[in-house]
């Protein structure tokens, strides 16, 4: 297989999801549930998308809708809309080996997890939390300031030495206080770390933003995620796009 040892851990990973499911893992059924739930007609992009392309192509997994192109044939039901080959199960079981010490690693050393950073202000509906439970489903650390040791530092050098040792930003803007003229704006901190972030590191920034929510003219321009509907998936694309997950 023409793929990087990213790549292949990733193939391996698909392979071994479909695997699961094939032994009627109650979990693996499960994830499908709320893959379906979740992609609903949307489908699925980015590494995964040219993954399944892969596996497809060297002839490790097929479709069981017929498709004029396998690309297409994703479904509602994203990698579920495939089934393992013989070759694909052969070459699972020769290379579990590499996919086995990988889970053993990740589960044992949270240290070598990705940590996201997230940004936030009082959060009045609760979505900072449901932020770090899709980033613990997927394997990221999620990181927020109040939780981490001050390690005998004082606040401005505390968050200088949290946020320049992570891999991701999340900015959750949501509507904290009301401004004289009626206006609707996030807290000033929050503001701040996300322009500090997108100065360090702008594309491993995401900002999740509530709709009433205004934007200063510093963080003009930049694309956001708004918090309605399927912001948990949109959020999960960006992940991915980084290569996070």
């Amino acid at each position: 297989m023409m793929a990087s040892p990213n790549q292949q851990r990733r193939l391996l990973e698909l392979l071994d999801k479909l695997d699961r499911l094939k032994r009627g893992d109650p979990q693996a059924e499960q994830e499908r549930q709320q893959r379906i739930t979740s992609m609903d007609l949307t489908g699925m992009d980015g590494p995964e998308h040219r993954d399944i392309v892969t596996l497809h192509g060297n002839g490790l997994i097929s479709s069981r809708h017929f498709m004029a192109s396998p690309a297409n044939s994703w479904s509602s039901e994203g990698i579920y809309a495939y089934e393992m080959t013989t070759d694909g199960e052969e070459f699972l079981n020769s290379q579990r080996h590499v996919l086995e010490p990988a889970k053993t690693v990740e589960q044992s050393a949270t240290s070598q997890t990705s940590r996201v950073f997230i940004i936030h202000g009082t959060d009045p509906n609760g979505y900072v939390s449901q932020v770090e439970t899709v980033c613990r489903q997927n394997g990221l650390d999620p990181v927020r300031m109040m939780e981490q040791p001050n390690q005998g530092l004082g606040l401005p050098d505390k968050l200088r030495y949290n946020m320049n040792n992570v891999d991701y930003y999340v900015a959750v803007l949501t509507v904290d206080e009301t401004t004289t003229e009626g206006g609707q704006r996030a807290r000033p901190n929050a503001y701040a770390e996300a322009v500090t972030a997108h100065h360090i590191g702008p594309e491993r920034l995401a900002i999740l933003r509530e709709d009433q929510v205004e934007i200063p003219s510093n963080l003009q321009g930049l694309g956001y995620i708004q918090l309605e509907g399927q912001w948990s998936m949109k959020l999960l694309q960006e992940f991915r796009a980084i290569g996070l997950v």
